[in-house]
């Protein structure tokens, strides 16, 4: 997935109704705690704000591993199919 096209305006509150709803399908955000079980190579993240409304509350768990050169790999199921995040850590 490249990066996704730019707004014809700077300012994200005046994007117009022909570019919104692809940008934001594209995109999905959500912040909070977070728990690891080593053993079982599982994070928990306890979701405290959200992108999709609908996981504010909820825990959404992912598998993890790591990869060549130090990369974080999280894997998620649902419904739709697997999903997978790759995290490259940037060289100092």
């Amino acid at each position: 997935m490249g990066n996704p096209n730019r707004f014809a305006d700077n300012d994200f509150l005046k994007a117009p109704t022909e570019e919104a709803p692809a940008a934001w399908r594209n995109y999905l955000g959500y912040w909070g705690t977070f728990q690891i079980e080593a053993r079982q190579q599982i994070v928990t993240h306890r979701v405290e704000g959200s992108s999709f409304a609908n996981w504010i509350g909820t825990e959404q768990v992912r598998h993890f591993r790591f990869g060549q050169s130090g990369r974080l790999i999280l894997e998620a199921e649902f419904e739709d199919g697997s999903y997978t995040l790759t995290w490259q850590r940037k060289s100092a």
